[in-house]
């Protein structure tokens, strides 16, 4: 059990790592936190009450699967700042204050099998320059403000077999440039 910290886990210019089976809660900052650190896993872990959940910056080739991330005073996860071709897979996000999954100047980022739900904004928010991404088979449900929403240049993004319900705006909305 990693807790009331300034970051639970912290990973700078690392690559090739591991972060499996933690409990992270209670940090100032985010929960696990990533910095130039590609090709991690972060597998099986119980983050909540963090900053952000889980942060991904400038850590491309990283891969998010199977944790559970609620309850951050920001965001759930977010792959943010050129951490391209990463994968967010099978990982419950919920009552995260702002996003549950945010993808910012990131490409080719694959968003599968999720549930994001009852988070105060975006069940997934794409923006700033995110091309290619795809966006498959999630549960995206209550959210507070819309379920999917993408702005500010980005394209080729794809949504295949989603349930996108109960969100309080729109299911998807796309807006911008």
């Amino acid at each position: 059990v990693i807790d009331n910290g300034i970051l639970g886990i912290n990973l700078g210019q690392s690559s090739y790592n591991i972060v499996s089976n933690n409990t992270v809660n209670l940090n100032n900052n985010d929960g696990i936190y990533l910095d130039n650190s590609n090709n991690t896993y972060i597998y099986n872990n119980t983050v909540s009450r963090n900053l952000a959940g889980i942060a991904l910056w400038t850590s491309p080739n990283s891969t998010v699967i199977a944790n559970t991330i609620s309850e951050s005073n920001s965001i759930g996860i977010a792959v943010l700042l050129n951490s391209h071709f990463s994968t967010v897979t099978s990982n419950t996000i919920h009552d995260n204050a702002w996003d549950g999954i945010r993808i910012q100047n990131s490409s080719y980022t694959s968003i599968t099998a999720n549930n994001a739900s009852f988070n105060s904004m975006n069940g997934i928010l794409i923006h700033n320059f995110s091309f290619s991404d795809s966006i498959d088979n999630n549960v995206i449900d209550s959210n507070g403000d819309f379920g999917v929403t993408v702005y500010d240049f980005c394209n080729d993004n794809t949504f295949v077999n989603n349930t996108i319900t109960n969100n309080y705006q729109f299911g998807i909305y796309l807006a911008g440039k």
